[in-house]
């Protein structure tokens, strides 16, 4: 029960740590937070840093891709177990753990990406980051309202 309520709160922080600078700088740094000029002023990045930061972006990016296909390729043949005529409920389970096994894989290693952006960081720039994160996703937050508003 702890790891799924640490496993929510880790999914969540990393859904705000990826989109960070994009948003700062509308998408123009494809996700790289870190060169956005906005960012380079709040978090102040040596240039070894900014490319610690792209090594390990352009790998995890490399291995987060490999697992969420994974976690599709899993999902596909359980749901195929959970379409075909007759129910075998023992190997929609089976099938199931499987999926839930794969997701685990893919939060955990979500999880070491942000435990490598943080000893990057520091616990000050780190603290930055997060708060960057949190203005970002109240100004999309009133941007969708904003749509929705007539």
């Amino acid at each position: 029960m702890i790891f799924r309520k640490t496993g929510l709160w880790v999914i969540g922080l990393l859904i705000i740590l990826f989109p960070v600078a994009a948003a700062a700088d509308e998408g123009s740094t494809h996700g790289r937070w870190w060169q956005s000029p906005a960012m380079e002023d709040r978090i102040n990045l040596s240039p070894q840093e900014r490319q610690t930061l792209d090594d390990l972006y352009t790998q995890k990016r490399k291995d987060l891709f490999d697992m969420r296909a994974e976690v599709e390729r899993q999902r596909l043949e359980m749901d195929s177990v959970l379409e075909a005529p007759s129910l075998d409920q023992r190997a929609a389970f089976k099938k199931f753990k499987k999926l839930e096994a794969k997701r685990q894989k893919l939060s955990e290693e979500r999880f070491r990406y942000l435990l490598d952006v943080r000893k990057i960081l520091g616990r000050d720039r780190y603290l930055k980051l997060m708060e960057a994160a949190k203005e970002e996703r109240s100004r999309r937050g009133h941007l969708r309202q904003d749509r929705l508003d007539p």
